[in-house]
């Protein structure tokens, strides 16, 4: 069912439709999404955990951090695990429901 309604502001008018049935799959961003917010979304969708440092790695790879991973120290140098392909799907799954990025 939906509810029709017209505001106006000054000089502009705006026509706002309400529908009760309709579900998008994504949600406009009111705020910048937790890791934790992120691992349950995943973890409830897909039905495995997604780690901190694979969501670090993932909001890198789509630009939506400037941090930069410098790995694990040891006594050989740095090690930085690799992303698998299934969770970088899930969290760029997660990025686009939270409205972090679009779907391109």
């Amino acid at each position: 069912m939906s509810n029709i309604s017209l505001a106006v502001y000054r000089n502009v008018f705006v026509l706002i439709v309400h529908t009760d049935d309709y579900e998008d799959g994504t949600r406009l961003q009111s705020k910048r999404a937790t890791y934790k917010e992120i691992q349950t979304w995943v973890k409830q969708k897909y039905g495995f955990h997604v780690s901190n440092l694979s969501i670090s790695q993932a909001k890198e790879k789509y630009g939506l951090a400037k941090t930069e991973y410098k790995g694990y120290a040891g006594a050989e140098g740095h090690y930085i695990p690799k992303l698998p392909p299934e969770k970088e799907a899930a969290i760029r799954e997660a990025f686009i429901w939270f409205g972090l990025m679009k779907r391109q």
